[in-house]
C-alpha cells in the first residue's frame, strides 16, 4: 500500500466517535495555538472531497479547545469535551465552519508516526501583544492568563496520551498587524514568546506560521518580515508560508487553503524533527496531491507540501462548457497529453496533463515547497485543475507513452478508455479520468492489463450547480506491453475525457 492510499483511505477506518481517557497512547504529539487562523474558518463541505474531512481517523487523537471571540471572558468550546481524546475529526457539524489545517497536518503526522496526537488551543481575533502575552493579565492575571491555561491543558493531555509535546506549531500575529505599537514589538514579543514555549516544553520544536500578504491589516508586512528575521536568526525554528493559499473573505482561508497549510505545517513539523521523506522501491509511485483548483476562469494550482529534489509533479486540468481557446500553465510546465475536445448535450469537455520536475533549487527558493501553478485559461468557463507528485526508485522520473481520450456522448458508462503499450519495465500507469457531470458522480475505472491497480483519489469541484470531475487511478506494468482499455464507469451521467500516461523509473 502506498503512502497515499494508506493515508487517505485505510487509516480512516474503524470509526468512533471518542476515545476514552488513558485508551490513547501517543507516539508524537504535536500542539498548535493561536488566533482565528489557528480555530479554522474552513466548512468541510467544501473541501476538495479526494481528502475525505469528513470521515474521523482513529488513529489520530484530537483535542481542540477554542473560542470564538477575544470576550473577556472568552466562551471556550471543547471538542470532543474538556480535556478529552477524540478521532481526528470535524470540529463542527456539517455546513458549519467546521475544520482548520489540522485536517491534513493530522494525516501528515500519520505518514511518519503511528498514532499522533493533535491538540488545538486558539481565540478569534486574539493577539500575541495582549491575549497570549506569557506575562499578560487576560482573561486573568498570574495563572489565570491565557498563557497559563493553555500549558495547563498541554499537561492533562500529556498525562493522558502518555508522551510530552514534541512540537508546537504558533499561528499569531495578524490581529497584532492591526495596531501600530503592537506591529513595532511583533519581532521582539514573538522572540520571547519562543523563549517562553522553550522554558515550558524542553526539546520541543517550533514552528511559526507567516501571516497571509494578503490580510488587510496596515502592518502584516512588517509582521511577517518580523517572523523572517526570527527563523534567520534561529535555524532551528521552522516557518510556514500561506502566500499562495486562497482566503475567504479578509483573512481567512478557504477550506482548501487550510489544507494546503497543513500539509505544509505537518512537513515542518517532520523537518524539524528530522524525519526523512520516504523512498520508492522499484516502480515509480504517486506519493501526495494538493487540493483541486476550481473556477470559471484563471486558475493557481497549490501542490502537495512533501516533494523532494527529483520527483516529478503532474498536474491535470479539465475545461467544460465552452472549447477553451487557449489553456496555458506558467513556463515551468511541460505539456504531455490531452484528450481532445469531447461534445455531448451541448456541452464541451478538455483534459490537459503537463509535468515538471521537482529541484532542489526550486525547493530552496520556495520554503522548501514547490510553488503553486498558474494556469491561464481562455474561453472555457468552468475549470478545474489538481497536481499529483510522483516519486520513483531513482531521480527524475520521466514520461513515456501517453494516449488522450474524449468520448462524445453523456452517460454512466461503461466506457472504453483507450489503452497504451508501455515502453520500459516497472513502469507506473497514469490513467486520468474525469469531466463534467451534473451531480456528484462517483468515477471508478479498472484495468485488467495492470498489477495493484487502485484509486488515488476522486474529487469533485463544485462550480455552480455542475461538477468538475478528477479521478486518477493507477497501477504497475512489470514488463513491456500493451495494458488494454480501462472501462471507466459512473454513479452519474458524465461526459468523460482521459488521459493514460506511462512513468519510467
Amino acid at each position: 500500500m502506498s503512502l497515499l492510499s494508506g493515508l487517505r483511505s485505510g487509516l480512516r477506518s474503524g470509526l468512533r466517535s471518542g476515545i476514552n481517557a488513558g485508551d490513547f497512547t501517543a507516539s508524537l504529539f504535536v500542539l498548535k495555538i493561536g488566533d482565528s487562523g489557528a480555530v479554522g474558518f474552513g466548512t468541510g463541505d467544501s473541501a476538495d472531497t479526494g481528502y475525505l474531512v469528513g470521515t474521523p481517523i482513529p488513529a489520530i487523537g484530537y483535542n481542540d479547545r477554542y473560542a470564538i471571540a477575544t470576550g473577556p471572558p472568552p466562551t471556550f468550546i471543547d471538542y470532543p469535551g474538556f480535556q478529552q481524546i477524540g478521532p481526528l475529526s470535524l470540529y463542527a457539524a456539517s455546513g458549519n465552519q467546521s475544520m482548520g489545517s489540522e485536517m491534513s497536518l493530522g494525516p501528515t503526522l500519520l505518514t511518519a508516526s503511528a498514532h499522533p496526537m493533535l491538540a488545538k488551543v486558539a481565540i478569534t481575533g486574539s493577539t500575541l501583544a495582549v491575549e497570549w502575552a506569557p506575562g499578560g493579565t487576560y482573561p486573568a492575571a498570574g495563572a489565570g492568563n491565557l498563557y497559563h491555561l493553555m500549558v495547563n491543558q498541554a499537561r492533562s493531555l500529556e498525562q493522558s496520551v502518555k508522551r510530552t509535546v514534541d512540537a508546537i506549531v504558533v499561528e499569531l500575529l495578524t490581529n497584532d498587524a492591526a495596531n501600530a505599537g503592537q506591529t513595532t514589538a511583533a519581532e521582539a514579543n514573538m522572540t520571547a514568546f519562543v523563549a517562553q514555549l522553550r522554558v515550558d516544553f524542553p526539546g520541543a520544536k517550533i514552528v511559526l506560521v507567516q501571516p497571509n500578504p494578503n490580510a488587510p491589516n496596515a502592518g502584516i508586512a512588517a509582521v511577517r518580515t518580523a517572523i523572517d528575521n526570527i527563523v534567520a536568526a534561529d535555524p532551528t525554528i521552522k516557518k510556514v508560508e500561506t502566500d499562495d493559499c486562497p482566503l475567504q473573505g479578509s483573512f481567512h482561508a478557504t477550506s482548501n487553503g487550510y489544507l494546503s497549510q497543513g500539509d505544509r505545517e505537518g512537513f515542518a513539523v517532520l523537518d524539524a524533527l528530522g524525519v526523512a521523506r520516504p523512498n520508492v522501491a522499484t516502480t515509480p509511485d504517486v506519493i501526495g496531491y494538493g487540493p483541486q483548483a476550481s473556477g470559471t476562469g484563471n486558475l493557481t494550482v497549490i501542490p502537495w507540501a512533501g516533494a523532494r529534489d527529483g520527483d516529478m509533479e503532474v498536474l491535470v486540468v479539465v475545461t467544460g462548457l465552452a472549447t477553451p481557446g487557449a489553456v496555458t500553465p506558467d513556463g515551468t510546465w511541460t505539456l504531455r497529453s490531452s484528450s481532445g475536445d469531447a461534445l455531448a448535450i451541448g456541452v464541451h469537455e478538455n483534459m490537459f496533463v503537463y509535468t515538471r520536475l521537482v529541484t532542489a533549487a526550486t525547493l530552496a527558493a520556495n520554503n522548501n515547497h514547490m510553488p503553486a501553478a498558474t494556469v491561464t485559461i481562455t474561453t472555457a468557463n468552468r475549470n478545474a485543475a489538481k497536481i499529483f507528485t510522483v516519486r520513483g526508485p531513482n531521480l527524475n522520473p520521466t514520461i513515456g507513452a501517453v494516449q488522450g481520450f474524449a468520448n462524445n456522448a453523456i452517460g454512466t458508462g461503461p466506457v472504453s478508455v483507450t489503452g497504451i503499450t508501455t515502453t520500459a519495465n516497472n513502469a507506473l500507469v497514469l490513467v486520468f479520468t474525469g469531466g463534467f457531470c451534473g451531480s456528484s458522480g462517483k468515477m471508478t475505472v479498472t484495468n485488467g492489463g495492470l498489477t495493484e491497480v487502485r484509486e488515488v483519489q476522486d474529487s469533485a469541484a463544485t462550480i455552480v450547480t455542475d461538477r468538475e470531475i478528477i479521478t486518477l487511478t493507477i497501477g504497475k506494468r512489470a514488463a513491456i506491453g500493451a495494458i488494454g482499455a480501462s472501462s471507466a464507469t459512473s454513479t452519474a451521467n458524465m461526459i468523460v475525457v482521459a488521459c493514460t500516461l506511462e512513468v519510467i523509473p
